[in-house]
């Protein structure tokens, strides 16, 4: 409603052209995608070509989303620095097996930086921001993979599961 995220970050509100572009499009991809593999093939084949992909695609994607995003030092971490909340709010984890294993999604903090930057650049671009890091001092989350990760995850929902009030602090860095 604000078009603020965090108290950090404006969101420039899309263009009535760019709206109704990003409607089309997630129109054509529902039809495309979930309707058509039901018009051109029998119920089951549907399923097949259809929901299930849907599904193994989801269950990986929020799979890496919850190990970028929902570890302990990360979840609180605020800045009103818009570089240093990206670095702090977000983890990477392993290398060229979690590259392709989680199509580029175990590079976050670079994805959070340079969004348009195609993810082939991210393991240069981690080394960069690994030196201005350390340079100024700012954390930069790392594991080395999804044992790493899933561990630290499940870690951080035990403990908010067993003491919430000791999941609110938030560390201000400017």
């Amino acid at each position: 409603m604000t078009n603020y995220y965090n108290y950090c970050v404006y969101k420039i509100p899309l263009s009535i052209d760019r709206q109704f572009f990003n409607l089309f499009g997630r129109l054509c991809y529902i039809y495309i995608f979930l309707i058509l593999p039901f018009i051109l093939f029998s119920f089951y084949e549907g399923i097949k070509f259809s929901i299930i992909p849907n599904m193994i695609y989801s269950i990986l994607f929020i799979l890496n989303a919850q190990l970028n995003h929902f570890q302990d030092e990360s979840i609180h971490s605020k800045s009103s620095n818009w570089f240093i909340h990206q670095i702090i709010s977000s983890n990477d984890f392993g290398g060229l097996f979690h590259y392709y294993a989680s199509i580029g999604l175990n590079y976050q903090i670079e994805h959070h930086l340079f969004p348009s930057v195609n993810s082939c650049h991210y393991a240069n671009l981690q080394k960069i921001i690994l030196g201005v890091c350390f340079k100024y001092g700012v954390n930069y989350n790392y594991r080395e993979g999804y044992i790493d990760s899933l561990q630290d995850h499940f870690n951080y929902m035990k403990k908010i599961g067993t003491n919430p009030q000791e999941s609110i602090i938030i560390e201000n860095i400017e």
